[in-house]
């Protein structure tokens, strides 16, 4: 969808040993925040009629997004996968999300890292994303 693979948290449970993980998701809300989450359920829907239309759902759990740290001149968001959003809003289109993947920190010892993970968003396949006004404008004063 949209170019990436999207697989559910219990498919990639089954095998621990992946080496991609593809169950992050990424959509923008229409009240201005970001949510991220993970994909627990892809529906394929079929409507019959004159032309037929298969749209796929997804049941994401989101992570809440009023515990999310972002660094804007460094581009850095960070979420907390502990967090649960606390509406009942959990289905999206597919054609709304994007791929990313959560890394934890590696550091261990500092209590202000703990818990939180850094969100990675995904090029989709075939292609590398399409630069912006923003790449060509890095200022390293800031």
């Amino acid at each position: 969808m949209n170019g990436f693979w999207f697989h559910t948290t219990s498919y990639e449970s089954v095998s621990p040993n992946r080496k991609t993980t593809n169950s992050g998701v990424f959509t923008p809300g229409t009240d201005g925040r970001d949510y991220y989450g993970r994909v627990e359920e892809i529906y394929k829907i079929t409507f019959h009629g004159s032309t037929k239309a298969y749209p796929v759902i997804f049941k994401c759990h989101w992570f809440d997004p009023g515990v999310t740290r972002k660094t804007p001149n460094l581009g850095l968001v960070e979420i907390r996968q502990d967090s649960v959003y606390p509406r009942n809003d959990v289905y999206i289109v597919a054609q709304q999300a994007t791929q990313v993947y959560y890394t934890s920190y590696a550091c261990k010892a500092r209590l202000d890292l703990s818990g939180w993970c850094i969100v990675h968003k995904v090029s989709p396949h075939g292609g590398a994303p399409l630069p912006n006004d923003e790449d060509y404008h890095f200022n390293p004063t800031i």
